[in-house]
């Protein structure tokens, strides 16, 4: 018997061995730092490759040494520039592009991705027409197709077996995708949308009955459809990694429900430093890899006029994306043949090490929880003209209070209700910016934080009206386009902004004062007020702040944002002083803190200035952090220079004398 057990355990063991064997170990995503390269080949195409040489490809590589290396496939026109038998080829190949590519990375181990267009596909539509999203009006869309179509099985899977297998791809970045689906009202989608509803009528505006369930519907059939292609080709090779272009981002708030290896975006907006600090913010919390591309070059949306950035310039945005532990891209155009801009590697080059001196402070670390800005599922439901976008300044209001925030040296993430709700005691301070519309589950859940000790400050003529009940005031008039002098710490600023009037009652304080006339002997008016509630307090702000922070910024505003902070939140664990031109981050990286130090000198926000090659230093900054013990070293990185250091009352005080683009402050415990 003795015998016939250990036999049998040995069994087990041996079975569990194989079974462990046979279940293959994800690759691990290393993308700190990369290129992109694409040109959207299309019927014009008739010289791919052309000028394209291994030579020219193995020079930016040992220059530049990414991680990886993504370029052109297929891109929105629907055209493959590479010799497919799967898709529609380009109709000029010369040389093999992707050939090309494939050879040169494998010999400098870099891994190959490449950039194909998902839903958007123009060709695709134009062979088989009914694969076109069927917009409201019952037409057939040019550029999109249907999610209901054959189109993910019958091209876009297949073609990725082919690159598999032909090429040994190591992963892909799905371009055209949660951005450019579309709410579909053919005869398929309908069908499935009344049989899983049960609503009969096709609601087609916001005052239709059902309409939000029918674009909910239609964005669970995107992430449906994006988890269907990410899991064949993880059918096909475990080890592929890929994602979709912006998904679960900004403009796709949603909790990661499929098996996507890691989040990325590119951002092509002109406000590009800023747009970094958003963008990375929005995506560091999802709970996978993700980083952030910059475009090499300024693009201005309305004339052909592009700039070429400056290492400089693209340094500034990496430094956003760096400092919430995320990797980093740079987008060049390739040439309409295929080859690339080789007299860009010495920027692409320069810049590569200006993250690599950072990469060991910054990759993968976690922020410390101070102020928490919402980015909300919900609120942007109902705000969104579509699906998943962010077209006409979805979110100019909440990016111009984070900009705000930050040129107060605050440091801030932004979360999800996901993200969030499961960790409001984590943070001393909690921002709503500006959404009229959150979920009335989730509006209880922050009564309840306040009352248990939280700080609340809401933002916006129209989201205060979310939380009329625990403000302590009564509501006036509701205006609009109104003109107003907002007045704090003997400064007025000039605005213009939608404004919901009130009167305070007992226990609730006014902070700051509007003044009909620009002078400060005449007070009039409430701009924000402050209650506790409980053991916490809530604030609110009573008129649109964020889009006159981005379209006419003061440094009254500033202060008066950061003043109403303070009232809630006087005592922070990191303080910083000395100039406002610096944006933080409070990081920590195992036993050790960072301090990430963001030079906002620059035109960077200047829509006349297109690139520039120069940044003002600033400093010295004065520097305070609490913590538990003495620290045993203060070092500033890159350089690893000590930093003197005073410890009393379990504060550290230090000095960095001089910041010229992006500094990080380790704190040995």
């Amino acid at each position: 018997m003795k015998y016939a057990v250990q036999l049998f355990l040995l069994l087990v063991y041996i079975q569990a061995q194989c079974f462990a064997q046979s279940t293959p170990i994800k690759k691990e995503v290393k993308r700190f730092f990369g290129i992109h390269v694409d040109f959207h080949a299309g019927p014009h195409s008739s010289e791919v490759g052309k000028t394209l040489t291994e030579e020219m490809v193995d020079t930016m590589l040992t220059l530049v040494k990414p991680d990886f290396l993504e370029v052109d496939c297929k891109g929105h026109p629907g055209y493959s520039s590479y010799p497919t038998k799967v898709g529609t080829p380009a109709p000029g190949i010369i040389k093999d592009p992707l050939r090309i590519f494939r050879d040169v990375t494998a010999k400098h181990h870099i891994a190959l991705y490449v950039h194909y267009s998902g839903v958007q596909d123009k060709r695709a539509i134009e062979i088989h027409p009914d694969w076109a999203n069927i917009n409201s009006k019952m037409e057939a869309d040019k550029s999109n197709t249907s999610l209901f179509s054959p189109y993910v099985d019958k091209l876009m899977i297949p073609q990725f077996k082919e690159l598999i297998s032909d090429y040994k791809i190591d992963g892909a970045w799905v371009d055209g995708d949660c951005w450019s689906a579309q709410a579909d009202y053919g005869k398929l989608a309908l069908e499935a949308f009344r049989k899983e509803t049960g609503i009969t009528t096709v609601p087609a505006n916001p005052s239709d009955k059902g309409y939000y369930e029918f674009l909910d519907f239609n964005r669970r059939k995107f992430r449906s459809y994006v988890g269907h292609y990410v899991d064949a080709i993880h059918q096909l090779d475990p080890d592929f990694l890929i994602t979709s272009n912006w998904s679960y981002s900004s403009m796709m708030p949603e909790k990661v429900d499929v098996n996507v290896d890691y989040l990325s975006g590119d951002m092509a907006t002109r406000s590009y430093v800023s747009n970094a600090a958003f963008e990375a913010r929005c995506l560091a919390p999802q709970g996978k890899p993700w980083d952030l591309m910059a475009w090499g070059f300024t693009h201005n949306w309305k004339e052909p006029a592009d700039s070429y950035k400056s290492a400089v310039q693209l340094e500034q945005e990496a430094a956003h994306v760096l400092s919430m532990g995320g990797g980093f891209q740079i987008y060049y155009p390739q040439n309409y043949d295929a080859s690339i801009k080789t007299w860009k590697v010495g920027t692409m080059a320069q810049v590569a090490k200006f993250c690599r001196e950072r990469q060991v402070y910054t990759y993968g670390a976690t922020a410390v929880p101070q102020i928490a800005l919402l980015h909300s599922t919900e609120g942007f439901k109902r705000k969104v003209k579509g699906l998943y976008n962010n077209w006409g300044n979805l979110f100019e209001g909440e990016q111009g209070i984070l900009n705000a925030l930050l040129d107060g040296q605050n440091c801030v993430e932004i979360l999800m209700e996901h993200s969030l709700q499961d960790r409001l005691s984590e943070y001393k301070t909690i921002v709503i910016p500006e959404w009229d519309y959150l979920a009335p589950e989730f509006i209880a859940k922050l009564n309840e934080y306040v009352k248990n000790g939280g700080n609340l400050v809401v933002i916006g003529a129209k989201a205060v009206g979310l939380f009329r009940t625990m403000l302590g005031v009564d509501f006036g008039a509701y205006e609009a386009n109104k003109e107003l002098n907002p007045g704090y710490n003997n400064d007025i600023a000039a605005i213009i902004a939608n404004l919901q009037k009130v009167t305070l009652k007992e226990g609730t304080t006014s902070f700051a004062s509007f003044y009909p006339q620009t002078d400060l002997r005449f007070p009039d008016g409430v701009p924000a007020s402050v209650r506790p509630v409980g053991k916490g307090k809530i604030a609110a702000v009573y008129f649109d702040f964020g889009e006159n922070y981005q379209k006419r910024q003061t440094p009254v505003l500033r202060e008066f944002l950061s003043g109403v902070i303070h009232e809630l939140f006087p005592d922070p664990l990191l303080k910083v002083e000395g100039s406002h031109l610096v944006n933080v981050t409070l990081n920590k990286t195992g036993n050790r803190y960072a301090i990430n130090l963001i030079n906002m000198a620059g035109p960077h926000a200047n829509d006349a200035v297109y690139a520039y090659d120069e940044v003002p230093p600033i400093g010295p900054l004065k520097i305070s952090l609490k913590l538990d013990k003495k620290p045993s070293a203060i070092t500033l990185q890159p350089g690893n220079y000590p930093l003197p250091f005073d410890f009393d009352n379990g504060t550290a005080h230090f000095t960095v004398s001089r910041t010229d683009i992006y500094s990080i402050v380790m704190v040995d415990l």
